[in-house]
């Protein structure tokens, strides 16, 4: 369904720049500011969702799954197409460079970015769209940091330029860029539905506020009569992980980062000049991770791929819970409730790419 008032996505850009000419070795320093501010965005509502009325243990709205839902309609999930105002986002550059003097060139930036959304557009239909993400609450219209920020990224590029020829449009280049930066945001989430609304593996996940959190009990099994063993597995894992940050709080989407990545790329051109008068051809390689050509164990990228979680989206499960009839979340706690990164092997291998441009 669409929203009859849905109007097409419109944002307010801002761009602010500034270079500056230093008096040491020609370089050159830039400052600038991107910033975004959605005024009308896409947003997905379940439309047959029901409140319980009742709220969970850490505050979420409770659902009665697929059971007196909205009676309109027969299906469990009408989505409805509809707006949103809120999200945006604020980049900031700053890059020392020298530009190619004694055939030598070089730059060094840093960006930082802050980024939010409320509908991250991950999938293609509105059921995935509205199922393949990390939520608290299903319907809210909240902005959370958004799963495609990279908050921090650091560059540094060096060009040699060399003259084997001396006929005119013959240069040699040879470019090393090494780029710095965390890993792509992703999600912890329950492995179950604690919320009730019949999709699992995509409720934010809540980090108990200590081993004596009133929240939270363990349940039982025959091996462990008192929880007490999958809960020192737990605090285990926690201590372990940026979840420690999290006691006593849901944890908001996006909130956690893979780990650093270090990529150094290779670039090599060679300029031929052509009969043609003002017309010029490019030769190029690129050896993209190129340090993974000598060593296998360099600059390996590991994270969540979208469905690694078990569910879509960049999540990663923890432990399923369920609500017994003191109010209280019921934690179970073991390798099946746990998901591990994965390696990869794409991004993470050397690779080569040939080309050529022709200039007129």
């Amino acid at each position: 369904m669409t929203d009859p008032n849905f109007k097409p996505p419109t944002s307010w850009k801002g761009n602010l720049s500034i270079d500056v000419a230093l008096p040491w070795y020609g370089l050159k320093a830039t400052a600038e500011a991107n910033l975004t501010r959605v005024e009308e965005g896409i947003n997905y509502q379940n439309i047959n969702l029901l409140p319980t009325g009742a709220l969970g243990p850490d505050g979420r709205i409770l659902y009665s799954g697929f059971t007196g839902l909205h009676t309109n309609f027969s299906s469990s999930g009408v989505y409805e197409l509809t707006n949103t105002h809120n999200g945006g986002s604020q980049s900031y550059t700053a890059q020392i460079a020298r530009p190619m003097k004694d055939n030598w060139s070089f730059a060094a930036s840093y960006t930082h970015t802050h980024a939010t959304d409320v509908q991250p557009l991950t999938s293609s239909v509105a059921f995935s769209n509205f199922t393949y993400r990390s939520l608290i609450n299903p319907n809210d219209d909240v902005a959370h940091t958004s799963g495609y920020v990279v908050p921090d990224k650091y560059v540094f590029t060096a060009t040699r330029e060399f003259h084997f020829f001396e006929a005119k449009n013959t240069a040699t280049r040879l470019t090393a860029s090494f780029r710095v930066q965390p890993g792509t945001a992703y999600s912890w989430v329950f492995s179950n539905d604690p919320n009730g609304d019949g999709t699992s593996g995509n409720d934010a996940f809540y980090v108990p506020n200590g081993q004596s959190d009133p929240k939270v009990v363990w349940s039982t099994s025959a091996s462990d009569p008192t929880g007490s063993i999958q809960a020192a597995a737990f605090w285990s894992f926690v201590n372990g992980s940026d979840l420690k940050t999290y006691q006593g709080r849901i944890i908001s989407p996006n909130s956690s980062l893979h780990p650093w990545q270090k990529t150094l790329d290779l670039h090599f051109e060679q300029e031929l000049p052509l009969a043609s008068h003002g017309t010029k051809l490019t030769l190029f390689a690129d050896c993209l991770n190129f340090a993974n050509l000598f060593n296998k164990s360099w600059c390996v990228v590991t994270g969540m791929d979208f469905f690694t979680g078990g569910n879509g989206g960049y999540t990663r499960k923890v432990a399923s819970a369920t609500v017994n009839g003191s109010g209280q979340y019921v934690y179970t706690f073991n390798s099946s409730t746990v998901t591990s990164l994965i390696t990869f092997t794409d991004l993470s291998r050397w690779q080569l790419q040939l080309g050529a441009k022709l200039e007129f």
